[in-house]
């Protein structure tokens, strides 16, 4: 289950929060498999059958070719005309190492990515957890949106919260039971379709197993989301979206047992109110 407060929005407000939580055990970034089960427990809303369009996955970040042998914890912003993913750049599968941050760039919305460089490297320090926050103008300038995860340990729950004092109060939580979550970072992008604002969920459909990523639509600012639209089958695990603008969204997602990083490009048209 997911937990998220819910924002009032205005057709100009975007603002672009990653949900991040560590993993619900402490080997989650040491197995090279996702967590057996015998029958997942999924969101019971209908998949949308028509007016989401899901493009080929595209490679971005290939454990054994550049600079890492492992690649894991993506995140995304786009800058202009130029996307940015991020992720960690691993010497082995494990958490805790020498790991240092990467980055790809695509000037095309990800239709092709540049080679991955090191970006930051601190010898003998492990950077972990990559996060990319975007605050626009408008309405809402000025808010903070905080993603965080909470125990007991191996029991993690993840949150988002908003500010908009400065972070002398924050809003109330509201468990979102519709939005399963088996331990693992999802994400959450607040995009515009045509005049219509949307927020868009990125995350595995099971609460017990990093598998079926998929997409959740909700047309009231959080209320509901009766929208949901298969991404991938199998092992999915982290992922986070980003707006590309025109009702076009990007998931960068750790797929193939955390051997590819891979941006899953999503074209969405809502129905009429």
């Amino acid at each position: 289950m997911s937990i998220l407060s819910r924002p009032p929005m205005t057709r100009a407000a975007r603002v672009v929060a990653l949900l991040a939580t560590v993993a619900c055990s402490a080997t989650h970034g040491q197995q090279g498999t996702g967590v057996a089960e015998q029958s997942p427990q999924v969101s019971n809303c209908p998949p949308m059958p028509a007016p989401i369009s899901v493009g080929a996955a595209i490679d971005v970040f290939i454990g054994g070719t550049g600079p890492n042998p492992v690649y894991r914890i993506p995140a995304i912003t786009k800058a202009g005309t130029r996307v940015l993913a991020f992720a960690e750049g691993r010497a082995a599968l494990g958490d805790i190492g020498t790991n240092d941050l990467v980055l790809a760039t695509s000037e095309d919305d990800g239709a092709t990515w540049s080679a991955p460089r090191t970006v930051l490297d601190l010898a003998d320090r492990s950077i972990n957890n990559p996060c990319v926050v975007t605050l626009h103008s408008g309405a809402h300038a000025g808010r903070i949106v905080v993603p965080l995860n909470q125990g007991p340990y191996s029991q993690w729950t993840v949150y988002e919260c908003f500010s908009d004092d400065g972070g002398a109060t924050w809003s109330t939580l509201t468990p979102i039971e519709s939005l399963p979550d088996p331990c693992c970072q999802a994400g959450l992008v607040s995009v515009a379709v045509g005049v219509r604002p949307v927020l868009a969920f990125t995350g595995c459909d099971s609460t017990t197993a990093r598998m079926n990523g998929t997409l959740w639509i909700s047309l009231d600012v959080g209320a509901s989301w009766p929208i949901k639209q298969p991404l991938v089958t199998g092992f999915f695990a982290y992922s986070a979206p980003v707006d590309l603008g025109d009702g076009r969204i990007g998931v960068l997602a750790e797929t193939d047992d955390y051997r590819r990083i891979r941006f899953i490009p999503v074209m969405l048209v809502m129905p009429a109110r």
